[in-house]
């Protein structure tokens, strides 16, 4: 009897080690958190999200200052220049937009079977079907609230190389050059950069320009050639931006 009770309360200890790591297993690959709304997501009427995610999908959940407007942002991963799958749902309405920044293409489809596809040629976006420009206006209002909430929780911000906006004209030299014998007048780097937003996409072609740039002279770009050139395909949402700089070179 003595052996009987001994096992039985190993068995229990065991079980209640599988169930601690069961629910700690659970919490590991369906984490929640919260982000921060950013200005675009603000301006448009989000107050908070609340995010579930794991290894291949991210569920945002976001309250609006018009509490009718509450609904649910969920992202799915397609793989490697496959894009993303955003699944944009409230009141039991869906609108799916499959978005591939990689090959320059935007598809939106409502409950309805409606839509809209466009893709990115010579430096604009082009309308793939005739009611492409119809289906996307009858939805620009969730078009855009999906793109801000996007690019708040998007996992893929630009680098931090030279994301300034000034022209400083001054090239960081190695110490084994003077700074004097060092211009700013190098080749053109160039970045581009497709995003959900207009700012996001900017930055992160600057962020690229300044990668072009960088050589044995300075990182970075040390001079802008103005703004970003971006085209977006509704206001600033879902936007394709290029940056141009100048790169540091010995002095003439």
């Amino acid at each position: 009897m003595k052996i009987q009770h001994t096992f039985l309360r190993k068995a229990i200890a065991i079980m209640g080690g599988l169930i601690l790591l069961a629910v700690i297993s659970v919490a590991v690959v369906f984490a929640q958190s919260d982000v921060p709304v950013g200005p675009d997501a603000s301006n448009l009427g989000v107050v908070d999200y609340k995010l579930r995610k794991n290894n291949k999908e991210m569920v945002v959940s976001f309250s609006h200052r018009e509490s009718n407007k509450d609904g649910e942002l969920r992202i799915k991963d397609l793989g490697e220049n496959e894009g993303m799958l955003l699944e944009f749902s409230r009141e039991g309405d869906i609108l799916s937009i499959s978005w591939n920044p990689e090959q320059g293409e935007f598809t939106l489809q409502d409950t309805n079977g409606q839509t809209a596809y466009f893709f990115f040629e010579n430096q604009g976006w082009v309308s793939g079907t005739d009611e492409s420009t119809t289906v996307l206006e009858k939805y620009q209002d969730d078009v855009k609230l999906i793109g801000a909430i996007f690019s708040d929780v998007d996992s893929k911000p630009p680098s931090s190389i030279a994301t300034s906006d000034q022209s400083t004209d001054i090239c960081t030299s190695p110490d084994s050059i003077a700074a004097s014998d060092i211009c700013c007048g190098g080749p053109q780097g160039f970045g581009e950069c497709f995003r959900t937003t207009r700012s996001a996409a900017c930055e992160c072609a600057t962020s690229n320009a300044g990668t072009d740039c960088w050589n044995n002279l300075c990182i970075g770009c040390c001079r802008w050639v103005g703004d970003c050139d971006c085209a977006c395909l509704i206001e600033d949402y879902f936007c394709a931006c290029g940056r141009h700089g100048y790169s540091c070179s010995p002095c003439p």
